[in-house]
């Protein structure tokens, strides 16, 4: 009998692990309670049953469908987020012109939309539209499937897809610019909610994206045209100040919880 994972994480446990120094735990600090603890990644970033179709009468439909599609592209993303790694480890490649090849561009991006989309509050949220609209007419699980069928429609076909927002997206992020920027010591944070997209007055006009990749790496995006051409597709060291940026943008962004791989200081807070 096929094995149902109910367990079902929204920040994949491969990525954080890169902010971790066993593989197991990392630290965390939680803005509700101000508390800091060592936890294990596996407790933490899940929900039970989280991108499962339900019927009327709370059965589970097409087990695990969304669950085993997203757990067979993490592999890929993690693949490839390993080779920027390797690749960052040498810093001879800070004089290349080119450092992310066109299919990590094309990873990076994908996983970041995907990423938006499969985030629980941007489910729920999307589900309670579905029952303000549609909540006489349709059973709650049935609105919930609904807002699952919105987000992820990642079983579907090309051509499908080919006008839905997630294809929409994915294709502005391809065109951004793009840096790895690293430190050399474990500087960067990530959180519950770890991409920040900064945005001009139109939606669908992303100025700035940043991602932390691991403890030492970041992922930063810009619009292309608002670029010199000897700031696009480096490895670049960041100074204090870059670290700075991108950590306060982490915590601006978190939903609740921030994580470390290194220990917080005790007077640490986000206030």
């Amino acid at each position: 009998m096929t094995k149902i994972t109910k367990k079902q994480h929204f920040i994949p446990r491969f990525y954080l692990k890169n902010f971790s120094d066993n593989g197991k735990t990392m630290y965390r600090y939680d803005k509700a309670t101000e508390n800091i603890a060592s936890v294990s990644i596996n407790s933490v970033c899940y929900q039970d049953n989280l991108y499962e179709f339900k019927d009327e009468n709370d059965n589970l439909l097409y087990c695990n469908l969304i669950e085993n599609i997203l757990s067979t592209w993490e592999h890929e993303f993690s693949i490839v987020i390993n080779s920027i790694k390797n690749k960052a480890k040498d810093k001879r490649n800070c004089k290349t012109n080119c450092f992310l090849t066109s299919k990590e561009k094309e990873f990076l991006s994908f996983f970041i939309t995907v990423q938006n989309y499969r985030d629980p509050y941007y489910i729920n949220e999307l589900e309670e539209k579905f029952e303000q609209t549609w909540g006489d007419v349709l059973e709650k699980n049935s609105c919930r499937n609904a807002a699952l069928i919105e987000s992820l429609p990642l079983y579907k076909s090309i051509d499908e897809v080919k006008d839905h927002k997630i294809i929409s997206l994915f294709k502005i992020l391809r065109n951004m610019s793009f840096i790895i920027g690293f430190t050399n010591n474990d500087t960067f944070f990530t959180s519950d909610n770890p991409i920040t997209m900064i945005y001009d007055t139109n939606p669908n006009d992303i100025e700035e994206v940043t991602f932390p990749l691991t403890s030492n790496l970041v992922l930063y995006m810009f619009k292309t045209e608002k670029s010199p051409k000897s700031f696009k597709n480096k490895l670049y060291c960041m100074d204090k100040d870059n670290i700075n940026y991108i950590n306060k943008l982490t915590i601006s962004r978190c939903t609740r919880w921030i994580f470390s791989k290194v220990p917080f200081c005790e007077n640490f807070t986000i206030k």
